[in-house]
């Protein structure tokens, strides 16, 4: 039986990613900076419309400035290289996942605002367990759903939307029984093929059923809850509906509590109506 690596090679046209973001995800998981890396501001510079979605940030109300910033360095000095980059990434991502996953339910914007949600939530998760780094977990947040993209090319026409709106039971359960994949399988092997860091790759794998501390990693669990958390606010739930559950070992792992739940999803509420507000400004 061939791989779902051998699967993806395969196909005709395999969903791609800009390479901004792929530039983008190595500067914000690599603090040290190393020799092939490239200024934040110089990869923005190359795309227009990167450059205007992240002017429109630094120039929203929420940032309290009175004049608008007209130059990305401006932007650079008023919201600092670390915000830069997740600002970037997350529109930069748009090209991606921007687009209608209808095979999941999904309409034109909704799986990116899943996944920015998700982002966000693990970027939160990472700070209030101390367990992982904030920005690697915001990455795996926002791409732990990369396989649903690449799911309709490797399952014949409407198999997908099919098995997924009947039965009950977790949306993984039933791709595995249909097919012996799941979206989380594939969405690894994509990552693989885009070239994602090795913690990234595990995260997406991982993001429904961290394994066990002798297997595990505190990013896993992270952006596990992170991916529960979202689909609590209401963001990319499609066929998927309210039928995963938070796993217990994951949240006892991180330490957190019904507060820090309670205090995670305000914020990321809070700060989703921020950055959509200040993309429509």
């Amino acid at each position: 039986m061939a791989s779902i690596d051998q699967l993806l090679k395969g196909l005709k046209k395999l969903p791609a990613i800009p390479v901004a973001v792929t530039q983008l995800i190595s500067n914000l998981c690599n603090s040290d900076d190393g020799p092939d890396s490239e200024p934040t501001s110089k990869i923005v510079r190359r795309d227009s419309a990167l450059s205007a979605s992240v002017l429109r940030v630094a120039n929203s109300a929420a940032l309290g400035f009175q004049l608008p910033a007209n130059s990305i360095t401006e932007a650079l000095s008023r919201v600092g290289e670390n915000q830069l980059l997740k600002i970037a990434l997350a529109h930069a991502s748009q090209a991606a996942l921007g687009g209608p996953v209808e095979e999941y339910g999904l309409e034109e914007g909704e799986a990116w605002m899943g996944a920015l949600a998700g982002a966000l939530a693990a970027e939160e998760l990472a700070r209030v367990s101390g367990l992982c780094d904030p920005n690697v977990a915001f990455t795996g947040g926002l791409l732990r759903d990369i396989g649903k993209l690449a799911m309709g090319l490797l399952v014949p026409d409407g198999g997908v939307e099919l098995v997924l709106t009947q039965g009950e039971s977790e949306v993984t359960r039933r791709e595995r029984d249909a097919w012996g994949f799941d979206h989380t399988q594939v969405g690894a092997a994509l990552g693989r093929s885009w070239g994602l860091p090795d913690e990234l790759v595990n995260a997406i794998r991982f993001h429904h059923d961290p394994p066990g501390e002798d297997l595990g990693d505190p990013l896993f669990d992270v952006v596990h809850c992170a991916d529960v958390l979202t689909m609590l606010l209401g963001y990319g739930i499609g066929h998927d509906g309210m039928r995963y559950q938070l796993n217990a070992a994951s949240k006892e792992r991180l330490q957190l509590d019904q507060h820090d739940l309670e205090i995670v999803l305000a914020k990321v509420r809070l700060r989703m109506d921020e950055f959509l507000g200040s993309q429509a400004a």
